[in-house]
């Protein structure tokens, strides 16, 4: 029972130090996080806006190439 207290609080601990510096490793860190987060039924999104601030919108579409 111990190792497995320690164990989890061994993934607690570390994803903040993972996911707080602004660069590449702490996006995937993230995006790891939130992707099983999503995959919740019925109240994944809601989660998710909870714990990260707001839903994930997709990106903007490209503009038309050509357009006049």
């Amino acid at each position: 029972m111990i190792g497995v207290t320690l164990f989890a609080l061994v993934l607690f601990e570390s994803f903040p130090g993972v996911s707080l510096p602004a660069d590449q490793l702490g996006g995937t860190g993230l995006r790891q996080a939130g992707s099983p987060l999503l995959s919740i039924p019925l109240v994944g999104t809601h989660l998710s806006a909870f714990l990260f601030g707001g839903d994930r919108a997709p990106p903007p579409p490209a503009p038309p190439s050509g357009s006049r």
